[in-house]
């Protein structure tokens, strides 16, 4: 007997279909479908699907020596931060000069949608609202996408956003100077306006790639690490 348990969360872990671990392992799928339902299984079969996790049979066995990966991120820490920071960051943008400045959130707005149009080309959509969901502190990590995969979607997104940051300044830019073509482009009004699109840019873009999309990168990478120490633990 093994845990089909153990068996379910470890194919997924790896991204396997049951074919696909019955191919690896040499066992037949009807085997691996019965293992997962019963968890009956002959000492071949065991020692077989062993090698193909790389643990060792005893492994497959007994549950506590497996820690699943399904819990949920706790927002507390999450919340405090980031609401701290977005306070700061409202505080600068919408009353620099004691008056509301709501142009300036044209960065935010042209960043988030150049984020989304980046993404969606390399990124699925569902791993992607996952990804936004985890990255506020929400969302339950279920094994149906490897972590080494969804570490690098983050990278990614890392990256994206302050493309997206730097296309939202120079955007900004060109926009002011069709909106007040009374401004001349060399005045030191027009100055003001683009170190006052700088700031938001950088500040909008720290907020969305390290706040939330790095911390979220941190946990996966701790989760991955606790992982593979386990695994190695239990194959010595």
């Amino acid at each position: 007997m093994i845990s089909p348990d153990i068996i379910k969360n470890l194919r997924s872990q790896h991204g396997w279909t049951q074919e696909q671990l019955a191919t690896i392992s040499g066992v037949s799928s009807r085997t691996i479908q019965r293992i997962e339902k019963t968890g009956e299984c002959s000492l071949e079969s065991k020692m077989a699907i062993a090698a193909a996790f790389n643990v060792t049979p005893k492994f497959l066995v007994n549950e506590s020596n497996y820690t699943e990966n399904n819990y949920v991120i706790s927002p507390r820490l999450n919340v405090i931060s980031w609401v701290l920071l977005l306070t700061m960051l409202l505080a600068i943008l919408l009353v620099p000069d004691g008056e509301l400045q709501v142009r300036l959130h044209i960065n935010g707005v042209v960043m988030m949608f150049t984020l989304f149009a980046l993404s969606i080309r390399v990124i699925d959509i569902k791993e992607l609202k996952f990804l936004l969901i985890y990255s506020l502190g929400g969302g339950k990590l279920d094994n149906s996408k490897p972590l080494i995969q969804l570490i690098s979607s983050l990278n990614q997104l890392i990256r994206f956003t302050y493309i997206s940051a730097i296309f939202a300044f120079l955007f900004h830019g060109w926009q002011m100077s069709f909106a007040w073509p009374e401004v001349s482009l060399f005045s030191a009004r027009f100055s003001e306006l683009m170190a006052n699109s700088i700031i938001a840019s950088v500040l909008y873009s720290v907020v969305v790639a390290e706040l939330f999309f790095r911390t979220s990168k941190l946990r996966l990478e701790s989760q991955l690490i606790k992982d593979n120490a386990l695994l190695d633990k239990i194959s010595e």
